[in-house]
């Protein structure tokens, strides 16, 4: 960065591969990228260092023939000599020679640099695209080549117009060393086509020739940092990127499970109900099977023991609107039953409803609200109605540790009239008529 300020009168930092997401690139003249990029304004010149796509990269030389450029594999360069090209401006020659070409020798395998010509055929309706080869095109520009001429760096022109001008696009691989040299030599090269665009800046003081030791190291730190900051983002945005697709396999996970407390109803809530208690510690018997093994009239959902001799029977219910106190007769009636069957009378009755389940949990009315002496009667009986919502806030209490499975099922147990969770704020704003 305290390179391209050097050279640069206004520079935008994008914090993303997309830059006509945050820009408008015909604004610019020049753009600086470490991997991939994304499409790119035809007369933007390109400084690009490492990444495999070169999207929207090509050039027209005539009307019926293309040249696409691409990196084709980044680890097919093998070869154990290299050349450094001729007739290079004498700053990119220095840099090829000293820096990058001894530093690609010893990274291998390496980047290939190479370009697809295309021709289009046929007629307007029915045209089709042919490979030709045409040996004498010559497209890329290399900087350092494998012996026998495949560029592991190199430039070339987007337009072909321009034969040969700006603008440009330069490719270097990513962890090039000396890269804030590269790009001042690069800078310099477009400064001799298009002094207007890329002037010489009056603050000669920042060239690193007429800068003190002192100046100088300072200014390798200052790039070392940044060079580690934007690092550090691309691993932070990776990780960012992998845990929202955690999440969103947590939220499908959720859904199908955990979340039916507070969206389904039938069996499919009826289950859940039954996996939210059993993880609270209850021993849970389905007595819809009992019942049907019986061969008798099914009556409450649910038997919930507790220890040896606790047990409450329950019925879970689920209504797209308001809950009903005509279930309390219900239980009354399996409550009948269950006092034939064992002699004794249920140490408790739960009235357990997924109410409104077509509004959002937290904009639902508070259960009952309306029908406040049913609630008392039933609490007489030893009833008790839980809302599925403080079901679920009591297991995922248990869960995050805030609450042990014995205070809650203590809780449970004790519970007469209406159970609520002592996190739950009833909405009173909004009572049911």
């Amino acid at each position: 960065m305290a390179t391209i300020q050097r050279y640069a009168s206004v520079i935008t930092v994008l914090s993303t591969h997309e830059p006509s997401a945050e820009v408008r690139q015909s604004d610019y003249d020049a753009i600086v990228v470490v991997g991939d990029i994304g499409v790119l304004d035809r007369g933007l010149n390109v400084i690009q260092f490492g990444g495999t796509t070169l999207r929207d990269e090509f050039k027209y030389v005539d009307s019926g023939t293309a040249v696409f450029f691409f990196i084709e594999n980044a680890a097919e360069g093998l070869a154990g000599k290299l050349e450094v090209a001729s007739g290079l401006p004498e700053q990119v020659a220095k840099l090829a020679r000293e820096s990058l070409g001894p530093w690609l020798l010893e990274n291998s395998p390496r980047a290939i640099l190479k370009y697809h010509v295309t021709r289009r055929t046929g007629t307007a309706n029915t045209s089709t695209l042919a490979a030709v080869r045409r040996d004498k095109l010559s497209v890329i520009q290399p900087l350092v080549s494998e012996f026998g001429g495949r560029p592991c760096a190199g430039y070339w022109s987007r337009d072909v117009s321009s034969q040969g001008g700006l603008p440009q696009h330069w490719w270097l691989p990513e962890k090039t060393p000396d890269s804030g040299s590269w790009i001042a030599a690069i800078f310099s090269v477009w400064r001799e086509l298009d002094p207007v665009a890329f002037p010489t800046r009056a603050d000669w003081e920042t060239d690193p020739q007429w800068m003190t030791k002192s100046e100088i190291d300072a200014l390798t730190q200052l790039e070392q940092a940044e060079q580690e900051l934007d690092s550090t983002t691309r691993q932070l945005k990776e990780r960012v990127s992998e845990l929202r697709v955690k999440l969103d396999d947590l939220r499908m996970a959720t859904n199908n499970l955990d979340r039916r407390l507070l969206s389904s109803q039938g069996d499919d809530l009826k289950n859940e109900t039954a996996r939210a208690l059993a993880e609270l510690g209850f021993r849970i018997v389905d007595s819809d099977e009992a019942r049907i093994a019986e061969n008798s009239s099914l009556l409450e959902d649910l038997e919930v023991h507790d220890g040896t001799s606790w047990v409450a029977i329950a019925e879970v219910r689920g209504y797209g609107k308001g809950a009903k106190t005509s279930d309390f007769q219900r239980l009354a009636r399996a409550a009948r039953g269950f006092e034939r069957r064992n002699g004794r009378d249920a140490d408790a009755r739960w009235y357990i409803v997924n109410h409104n389940l077509s509004q959002p949990p937290s904009e639902r009315r508070p259960v009952l609200a309306g029908a406040e002496s049913d609630v008392q009667e039933f609490a007489l009986d030893n009833g008790c109605v839980i809302d599925t919502r403080d079901l679920f806030r009591l297991r995922e209490s248990v869960r995050s540790g805030d609450m042990d499975a014995v205070a809650a099922r203590t809780l449970l147990k004790e519970c007469r009239g209406i159970y609520v969770h002592a996190m739950y704020v009833p909405d009173t704003a909004n009572p049911s008529p």
